[in-house]
């Protein structure tokens, strides 16, 4: 049976460079040593060397990280392999073991990124991060969370070169798109109906003045009470299209690892005016948020 190199073998290596186990190799050359200069009786040498190097091989199969199946296999081989050769096969295994472990590149006690963190940045590998799309790529990219229908004809906000918020296309339908910031992780585009635009603009004008999130929310819904601020006199849709992972894909023009969330503002909505829950029953279910608000919604996020 042939045994590839565990995964993570660089802890295989610092258990080989760990100061018990020399300490028991050191051990173990000194009992031979004794063994050929005071002829002590064969047997009795070789069961101590026999259990130093056992003790040993069970720390390496715990370290290393073989399949269970594999270490149960591996032991019980040994345990059935001749007395006169079990020191040679647990030298033989314990050498494949040190050579399949080559040296790591990073130094000792660094911590290491774990599983989870590896597979998560294989994912996002050559994919590109904060693009800086030309215009026409934002305006291409902007309206793909728009219905097809509305795409043709939206407004389309977007960023200039040095990340100034700028209008990119003038718009004559209902709709209103925004290209993905930069400036920000992940890939996000927005498009929404026109009458929610007053609410909008009024959030973004308040994070440029630096208002945290509690102080836009209270100024607009003071706005909103007072009418100063707009509202949406019937049901509106935010769509947008987004994706931790997701880019725009320059060669096909379309968005690469997204995925759409659906979110149909009515003011001051409640769950007894609706009959929507507080909160989804299931994965992808809607649901009311901010019931009796001035930004009272109806969340929509389909699974893909």
């Amino acid at each position: 049976m042939i045994i590839s190199p565990p995964q993570g073998c660089f802890t295989c290596y610092d258990f080989f460079d760990y100061y018990p186990l020399k300490l028991s190799w050191i051990i173990v050359a000194i009992l031979l040593k004794l063994r050929t200069y005071f002829n002590f009786k064969r047997y009795a040498v070789e069961n101590i060397v026999y259990g130093i190097i056992y003790f040993d091989l069970l720390n390496v199969l715990k370290i290393c990280s073989f399949d269970a199946i594999i270490k149960n296999t591996i032991l019980a081989q040994l345990t059935l392999t001749k007395n006169n050769m079990k020191i040679t096969t647990f030298l033989l295994i314990l050498s494949i073991l040190a050579m399949g472990c080559s040296k790591p590149s990073y130094k000792k006690n660094e911590i290491i990124n774990s599983e989870k963190e590896a597979t998560s940045e294989s994912s996002i590998f050559d994919i590109p991060v904060n693009q800086k799309l030309s215009i026409d790529q934002q305006i291409a990219s902007a309206v793909l969370a728009a219905p097809v229908e509305g795409r043709g004809e939206a407004m389309v906000y977007g960023y200039s070169e040095s990340g100034e918020f700028m209008m990119l296309r003038e718009g004559s339908n209902d709709f209103i798109c925004i290209a993905d910031d930069p400036q920000k992780d992940g890939f996000q585009v927005v498009c929404y109906h026109k009458s929610l635009e007053p609410m909008m603009a009024r959030g973004r004008e308040l994070a440029a003045e630096g208002k945290t999130r509690e102080e836009k929310e209270e100024i607009r819904n003071n706005e909103a009470s007072s009418g100063k601020m707009p509202l949406p006199e019937h049901p509106a849709t935010l769509h947008i299209y987004y994706g931790e992972n997701a880019y725009f894909n320059e060669e096909t023009d379309s968005i690469e690892n997204a995925k759409y969330r659906y979110v149909v503002y009515m003011p001051y909505a409640t769950q007894e005016t609706t009959g929507l829950p507080l909160s989804p029953n299931e994965s992808s279910h809607p649901w009311l948020m901010f019931p009796g608000r001035y930004n009272a919604h109806i969340m929509i996020s389909p699974e893909n």
